[in-house]
């Protein structure tokens, strides 16, 4: 079993940027059958109050091509994001696997 940790230069607010590179780390790894770990927050970066909502908006099409690009690797696929729940925002981890979001984590205390 390999484990990828995929140490990346994240860029606030820049949600393309960052999913181009994970993207690019997918079809690199494809033939992994482990693990590909990705940083906290890696599609947004790290995002103040008064743009949350936005960066979430923004990042839900992109995370939803990570779904389909997993479809092309045996791998695990671990990503931090930003996720939506009961009009909350929450720093989230999710466990994707062949196109699925197999678990999903968030921290107790939300964004905003």
């Amino acid at each position: 079993m390999q484990i990828i940790l995929n140490q990346m230069d994240i860029t606030d607010y820049q949600v393309s940027v960052n999913a181009a590179a994970i993207l690019k780390s997918i079809h690199d790894n494809q033939a992994c059958d482990g693990f590909m770990i990705f940083p906290e927050l890696a599609l947004t970066g790290f995002p103040t109050l008064d743009n949350i909502e936005a960066l979430y908006h923004q990042s839900t099409e992109h995370f939803h091509s990570i779904l389909e690009a997993s479809k092309n690797t045996d791998s695990t696929i671990i990503i931090g994001h930003i996720d939506k729940q009961d009009q909350l925002f929450y720093n989230a981890c999710s466990f994707i696997k062949n196109g699925k979001i197999i678990h999903k984590h968030r921290k107790v205390k939300a964004l905003a």
